[in-house]
């Protein structure tokens, strides 16, 4: 059943790949061509990004098997995963990070290990987005600067995708097989 929703969702690796090669896309867009489309390029990279956190919550709820249940529906107010929100999606990867942080560091440590699954500069990350998307709706009713919105959105998704966090969530995807079920189908 796990291998089903990330047969249909993608991995990580593969989700932040995209995600990067998009940005690149996207800030030339805002940058040489200075077409009109800072709103839709914010709204989409806060999507990919929410859909990022979204299946590293499930990766690493997974890892932990029944441990972290207990925790996705109290930071979600009762909903599953699919259903949170990116500030709910930041407060489960919070409340995962003390159940998790033995575990991962026994079994896929990445290089720079900083001893916890989130960096503190991850926590900064995860606030930070949690609160842009928040403000996202409340600016497409101004008339604040797209553009500006969509480049501070992609400077952010690219920390994200290479942030500590996502690197451990890949590592965990190799090591369980995760990525080499999805390249394979």
């Amino acid at each position: 059943m796990a291998l089903e929703r990330y047969e249909r969702e993608g991995s990580v690796a593969v989700l932040a790949e995209r995600l990067l090669t998009s940005l690149r896309a996207w800030r030339h867009e805002l940058n040489h061509l200075h077409l009109p489309w800072g709103r839709a390029i914010a709204e989409l990279c806060a999507s990919r990004v929410e859909q990022l956190l979204r299946i590293s919550a499930r990766v690493l709820v997974s890892s932990t098997q029944a441990a972290a249940l207990g925790s996705v529906p109290s930071a979600g107010q009762g909903r599953c995963i699919a259903g949170m929100k990116m500030d709910q999606l930041a407060e489960v990867l919070s409340r995962l990070e003390s159940m998790l942080t033995e575990k991962l560091e026994r079994q896929c440590a990445p290089p720079g290990h900083e001893g916890s699954l989130l960096s503190s500069r991850d926590r900064r990350l995860l606030h930070r987005l949690s609160k842009m998307r928040g403000d996202i709706a409340d600016k497409a009713r101004s008339s604040g600067d797209a553009r500006q919105q969509a480049l501070q959105w992609l400077s952010y998704a690219r920390q994200l995708c290479q942030s500590h966090l996502v690197a451990t969530v890949r590592a965990l995807e190799a090591r369980s097989g995760y990525s080499q079920h999805l390249h394979k189908h």
